[in-house]
């Protein structure tokens, strides 16, 4: 009898290792896809165009659709907005874009189809227009 209640007990602790290998490795393989694929929202990003003053909408109108990041839904969290261009310190601000200076962080929410995972991507889009004053080649950048 203690017999074979040692081998059940060994075989449930069996059972809840493999249970928890799997379980593991199911999590691990769903926060890699998540990010291998939130590298499309980031690529969305960076071909946009520089909008100055722009806000969540423009941004939001060039993430993929969910079917082109496997099933991941992204939006637009916020943009803010480079407060001087003048400070040592970047400080960016969600206030009404008066004067754009230039520069703006946009934050972007790609999430799983199950809520399991979420990102929360922060990007910085500089301004590379340069002033009419400044002569430059093809393909340079201010």
């Amino acid at each position: 009898m203690i017999t074979v209640a040692m081998v059940g007990l060994l075989f449930l602790t069996l059972m809840v290792g493999v249970t928890t290998a799997v379980g593991s490795s199911t999590t691990t393989y769903n926060a890699v896809r998540t990010r291998n694929e939130a590298s499309v929202v980031a690529e969305a990003i960076n071909r946009a165009r520089y909008q100055p003053c722009a806000g969540v909408a423009t941004y939001g109108s060039v993430l993929p659709a969910a079917a082109a990041i496997g099933g991941l839904v992204a939006s637009i969290k916020s943009v803010t907005y480079l407060e001087s261009r003048t400070t040592t310190l970047a400080n960016y601000v969600s206030t009404p874009c008066t004067a754009d200076q230039g520069s703006q962080r946009i934050t972007v929410l790609v999430k799983s189809k199950d809520l399991r995972m979420n990102l929360e991507l922060v990007f910085t889009k500089r301004d590379d227009r340069c002033p009419t004053s400044i002569v430059t080649v093809p393909g340079e950048t201010c």
